[in-house]
């Protein structure tokens, strides 16, 4: 766990309860790295997004995966490379392959050797944590899901471990970080609170999702939506015969209204497609690894995720 776990555990427990002001969605502009910022490397764009956030204009952050790019395939470039090489701090979801796919071989190879890597889910607690029977199970110990992020409340978590990493780096803006840490919770907080206020809109019996793949579990866990099934557990992997007609049986057995694709995903989304008009159902779009320019920052593209469930599963939709 990071080092200032007791700090960090009061922040996320007063922010996440915290009533919280107007203007707590808004997005904050990208700053402008000051003078000896930090340079911070990070695999997602989510992620560089929840660093920007906290860590203001004293960092300079990088994105190895670009904008709109599917991190399970991507192909890290030359110029990724360099800038992996300039990182004081590299922040990846897990040290053990999943999400990143080869951009973690490409980090080991080429990362200075003074270079902290951060490993998220080895630093927040895994949200299983009380049902395994020890709270300070991390989600990396107990094998969660590697998309945590899409649940505000573990995406708070991510920015808390964040702000712990800088400030092991630059003690100096501890004070910083988390107040821009704080300010954050409390916009997460918002969010988390008007995504479950757009759920309540969809029907209880069309909650249910399908998806081009296995990225949605803590978002339904948190939400209360049900998963009905997925077209394949990773973006890389291919269905088989017999598990694209279990998915085909499971939509029109349990009545789905829509099936849910996502843009950096190409052939699977295309085969999703193709079972949707099978069976009858609209096909729409949910965000889980990437971010892009008409979705610039984790907030904006959760609230997409929560007007596009209501579009799709409410009574309006289907």
């Amino acid at each position: 766990m990071s080092r200032t776990t007791a700090i960090t555990s009061a922040l996320l427990l007063a922010v996440l309860l915290a009533a919280c002001g107007s203007g707590a969605g808004q997005r904050t502009p990208a700053p402008q790295p000051s003078p000896g910022a930090l340079r911070v490397g990070v695999t997602l764009p989510v992620f560089a997004d929840f660093v920007r956030e906290v860590a203001g204009d004293r960092a300079d952050v990088f994105s190895i995966l670009p904008p709109g790019a599917d991190p399970h395939t991507y192909e890290p470039t030359p110029s990724d490379i360099e800038s992996i090489a300039s990182a004081d701090i590299i922040i990846v979801n897990n040290t053990k392959p999943g999400v990143e796919g080869s951009i973690l071989d490409v980090i080991e190879a080429n990362k200075p050797s003074y270079a902290r890597t951060l490993p998220l889910m080895d630093n927040v607690p895994s949200p299983r944590a009380d049902e395994l029977g020890n709270p300070e199970t991390t989600a990396a110990e107990a094998g969660d899901n590697p998309h945590l992020w899409l649940d505000p409340t573990l995406a708070f978590a991510y920015a808390s471990a964040i702000a712990d990493a800088l400030v092991v780096q630059d003690s100096f803006n501890a004070a910083y970080y988390y107040s821009n840490l704080e300010d954050y919770g409390r916009r997460l907080s918002q969010l988390s609170d008007d995504i479950a206020a757009t759920v309540e809109e969809i029907p209880p019996d069309d909650r249910k999702l399908v998806t081009v793949h296995d990225a949605f579990a803590h978002l339904a866990r948190r939400y209360g939506l049900e998963i009905v099934g997925f077209l394949v557990g990773g973006a890389d992997e291919d269905p088989s015969p017999r598990e694209i007609a279990d998915l085909t049986k499971a939509i029109e057995n349990q009545s789905v209204p829509a099936v849910f694709g996502e843009p950096q995903i190409g052939p699977q989304t295309r085969l999703l497609e193709q079972i949707a008009d099978d069976t009858g159902v609209e096909v729409c779009t949910l965000y889980s690894d990437t971010l892009d320019d008409r979705l610039p920052t984790y907030i904006d593209m959760m609230r997409f995720n929560a007007d596009e469930l209501l579009r799709c599963l409410g009574d309006q939709g289907g």
